[in-house]
């Protein structure tokens, strides 16, 4: 077994042994949604609660554990589960990367490696004592749901912009069945997916052609899957009481902010978050006309736009469950841009010219490996 391989080599070995440790610390060590997660798995064992429409993560962990409704056994699958489903992630990145640099696998699984640690450059840091809170950074560490659900979102982005660009009824089947796992896993993706894919079909087909409709059939099934885990969500369950989802902008800011003003904490959240994307687009203004950059444009700034503008009332006020999509669709923009460059690079035979992007991407890496840090020392992912 090579080092750096086109399959598995050691350095995917590595790969899965440091996620296996980040993720066994945050089950059983660290304070995170994973022990919340689990006890809710233990609730809906022994029958205190339904189970919830979003189920596929918690099943997945509770049939892992055949069936049982110990916290042990419950963390130490969640843990698993997290580095199977980040792996997965990192390894669907590197094979996208391998096709377009002519099967250099040191630089499909070095660049997919350091995608899943970028960060938020951490100015709110030192401002508010924040890393996480208030930011739109394209991995985070804590929620499991959204963990389990990105390698899903990631191959849902990438087939529909292969579909923009090349048509394919094959493709129609596996987006219907990405978008089912995307529901019943975390429907957070499908509130931009449902926005901002038929906006992008717009710009290949015409409203009235054929195509058009059959490609849109699919966000069918996403409406209708959405429809019914809202009702469940908050008109059958104990939600229903004590909160509803209101326009209400930055009430999340409004909550954490610690009185500064929205405009500016939303500018320096963009600029600390965005500022690899920001710096690529600007000095290579070309990439605009590439389909998977538009695309993930448009699905992080509509993203962004529905974390500030969408909230929940009464006893999830503080979750924060309109912005995981954001965090989502932040990753996609990172990755596009990679893309983007390495396909740039492989076709010039040279990574000259392209200096300032990657030092600020790898600004965005080493502020990943301070976040890690941080929590250790802190027990904080805040």
């Amino acid at each position: 077994m090579k080092f750096f391989s086109t399959k598995i080599g050691y350095f995917e070995v590595i790969v899965f042994l440091i996620l296996t440790f980040l993720f066994y610390n945050f089950a059983f060590t660290i304070q995170t949604d994973i022990q919340l997660h689990a006890q809710f798995i233990k609730d809906y064992a022994v029958g205190n609660k339904p189970f919830q429409v979003n189920f596929l993560y918690y099943f997945s962990v509770y049939l892992l554990a055949f069936f049982s409704s110990e916290s042990p056994a419950l963390l130490l699958m969640s843990a698993y589960v997290l580095t199977f489903a980040t792996f997965f992630k990192y390894y669907l990145v590197k094979l996208t990367f391998l096709n377009i640099t002519n099967n250099n696998s040191i630089q499909a699984s070095v660049f997919a490696s350091m995608l899943l640690f970028c960060f938020s450059i951490p100015f709110f840091y030192y401002v508010l004592d924040y890393f996480y809170l208030l930011n739109f950074p394209p991995n985070i560490w804590h929620n499991s749901t959204t963990i389990f659900v990105m390698p899903f979102v990631f191959s849902l982005f990438y087939i529909s912009v292969n579909q923009l660009k090349h048509h394919k009824n094959s493709n129609l089947l596996i987006i219907c069945i990405l978008i089912i796992i995307s529901a019943v896993s975390k429907p957070s993706f499908l509130f931009v997916y449902l926005i901002a894919y038929p906006l992008m079909l717009l710009t290949t087909y015409p409203i009235l052609t054929k195509k058009f409709w059959i490609n849109i059939a699919p966000l069918a099934i996403a409406m209708i899957l959405i429809v019914i885990e809202y009702l469940f969500i908050y008109q059958s369950t104990e939600v229903s009481s004590n909160g509803s989802i209101e326009i209400d902008f930055f009430r999340f800011y409004n909550n954490w902010g610690k009185g500064y003003t929205n405009i500016s904490l939303l500018m320096m959240a963009i600029i600390s978050s965005l500022f690899f994307p920001i710096i690529v687009i600007l000095k290579n203004k070309q990439f605009l006309k590439q389909t998977i950059l538009q695309t993930a444009l448009l699905f992080t700034i509509i993203a962004i736009l529905i974390s500030v503008t969408l909230t929940e009332t009464g006893l999830r006020e503080n979750d924060g469950n309109f912005l995981w999509q954001s965090f989502m669709c932040v990753f996609l923009l990172y990755f596009s841009c990679i893309y983007l460059l390495l396909k740039e690079i492989t076709k010039q035979g040279s990574s000259k010219g392209f200096l300032l992007e990657f030092t600020v991407f790898s600004i965005h890496f080493i502020s990943g490996i301070l976040y890690l840090i941080n929590i250790f020392i802190n027990k904080n992912y805040a």
